[in-house]
Order: structure tokens, then sequence, then C-alpha cells
């Protein structure tokens, strides 16, 4: 009886095995895959050109789904796919954005389910089979030029989604401007931008609970190199249908005592004279604001509005102070 036992149970293992084996190629293969989000960008890696079927090729983070982890699988797969390939963590809440399907060369069906997720911490990184990643925002996504057909079928799953489920939304942002005796610094915008070609100066996103003159100072340092002092808030600016976005402007001033700058992703440093801000590419409302700065008297601020055209023509400026 135990022989047949254990005869029975080794037949069955083998007949599992042999039926796995004949099966792989007729059955459904399930991958997921996620847009992380951070402020107003989402990531996106490029695979290695080491990757047989994909290498070299933009995709959004994710793999295949193990049918093994039980409860939860679809969560559990997203939080470990792009923590091994781009080294983030995500919060616990994902959204679906569409699904898709293709045979890959060995005769598996794919079906892939796409998910917008949100960054919970850390910093973007190429790791497993990926050599590069880009934060970029939805209009820069939409104009990737090195989009593959899958990529850009899959931002138009995150194009749908925000366009029916925004809602007003102001992002709190610094602009930081930097003065060194006669000269105010700029960035270069580099490529990844809308707005590449022009100078803009240092700033980003004010997170939350994250002070004013604190954001100021450390995106300046990651910017730019540079220690500043006397950092002071200087002025509010309502920035209306930038590129579709809407912008609340705090506008700090600081002075450097050095011009001995390094770059970032961000762009290259670059001093500007103040008698020569006309002969340079800024925005429109640049230069009224510097304007507006060098004028105002001790305790003075500015408040204000900057109206854009859906992209980077102004429309109108409005400003007084207080």
């Amino acid at each position: 009886m135990i022989t047949d036992q254990k005869f029975y149970n080794k037949k069955m293992k083998n007949d599992i095995n042999i039926t796995k084996k004949y099966s792989d190629i007729n059955t459904h293969v399930v991958l997921v895959a996620g847009f992380v989000q951070k402020d107003d960008k989402f990531l996106i890696a490029r695979r290695s050109k080491s990757d047989g079927q994909s290498g070299g090729k933009w995709s959004v983070p994710g793999g295949k789904v193990d049918m093994e982890l039980g409860d939860g699988i679809i969560q559990k797969t997203l939080n470990r796919e792009i923590k091994e390939e781009v080294g983030l963590e995500i919060e616990d809440h994902v959204d679906m954005l569409g699904n898709d399907s293709f045979v890959r060369s060995s005769g598996h069906h794919v079906v892939a389910l796409i998910f917008l997720c949100r960054w919970k911490k850390g910093n973007a990184r190429p790791l497993e089979d990926h050599d590069k990643v880009l934060w970029l925002t939805l209009n820069e996504l939409i104009n990737f030029r090195d989009a593959d057909p899958y990529l850009r079928t899959r931002v138009s799953y995150l194009e749908r989604f925000i366009k029916h489920t925004s809602v007003h939304k102001v992002i709190p942002r610094s602009l930081c401007f930097i003065f060194n005796e006669d000269a105010v610094l700029m960035l270069k915008a580099s490529r990844e931008k809308d707005w590449y070609g022009y100078l803009e100066p240092p700033g980003g996103h004010i997170e939350e609970g994250e002070g004013i003159i604190e954001n100021s100072k450390k995106e300046i340092f990651e910017e730019t190199g540079l220690r500043v002092k006397n950092t002071k808030l200087v002025g509010v600016i309502h920035v209306h249908n930038f590129y579709g976005k809407e912008i609340m402007l705090f506008v700090t001033s600081s002075i450097s005592l050095t011009k001995k700058t390094t770059s970032s992703h961000e762009g290259e440093p670059v001093w500007i004279k103040l008698n020569s801000l006309k002969k340079v590419k800024i925005m429109e409302d640049i230069k009224p604001m510097i304007e507006k700065i060098i004028k105002l008297e001790k305790g003075e601020m500015f408040f204000g509005v900057s109206e854009f055209d859906g992209k980077d023509k102004l429309i109108s400026f409005n400003v007084s102070s207080s």
C-alpha cells in the first residue's frame, strides 16, 4: 500500500511537470507595468542593449505576475518590480489605466495591465536590465521622440486617465533669483523640458510640510552647488496655463559671494549681467520680476498673475507691491 502510494505520488508529479512543459506556450502571461508619478512628472526607463527582445527601448517599469504570491498579487508585483528595476517605493493605492496584449517570439500570449502609481520614496536609478531613467511631464511623454508603439499606446492611456480625472490643482513651486554684484544666475533649461532653449532661475516643487526658504536653499544647492545667504521671500505669482498647468510661484531672492557653480540634470548655470537681460532668451515674465525685486523697499513684497497661452507665450502679466 505504501509502495503504491509512493508510485502514485511520483506519477502525479511527473504528469504535472509534463503538463507545465507543453501547456506554457498556450497560456497567457500576465504582466503589470506602472507609470510612477512624482509631482507633475512620470518615470520611464530604457532597457539595456543586452536585453534580447527589448534592448534599447523605453518602457514603463514592471514585470510578470507571480501567481504564487496569493492575495494582492498585482500590488505586490508592482511594488517588487518597480523597486528592483528603478529603486523606488510606491504608495499602496494604484489606478488602472488600460490593458493591451501581444505575442512574444516564444509564442506566449501576453496580457499587459498598465497602472498609475504614486512615488513614496527613493531616488530613481537604472537597475535590473535598464541603463537609463527619465522623469517627464505628460506633455513631454506625449512628444517623446524615442517612444516605440507600445510606449505610445501606454502614454495614451495615461493621457486619457488624467484628462478624465483632472481637477483644478495648483502646484506650489519656488523660483529662486540669486544675485552676485551686477549679475543674476540662470540655468540653461535641459532638453527634457518643454521650454528647452530658455534660460530660467533655479527652483522646484515645494513638498508638503516643507518651508519656502528651506526649499529655496535646497534647490539652489542641488541645481548650482551654491551656498547662498540672505534668502528671503519677495513675491508670490499665480502662473495660469503654463503648458496647461496652474502654478503658485513663491519667488525668493538670495546673495552669492562666489560665481563658481556646478551643473546638474536641471541645466547649466550661467551668470547674466543685469543690463544684458534683453539679449538672452528668458520667459517674458522673468525680466519684470527681476526689475521688481531690485526696486523693492525693505520688507516689501510683490504679488501678481502671469497668464500663458497653454505653452510659453505670455498673454498678460499683472503685478503689484505691498
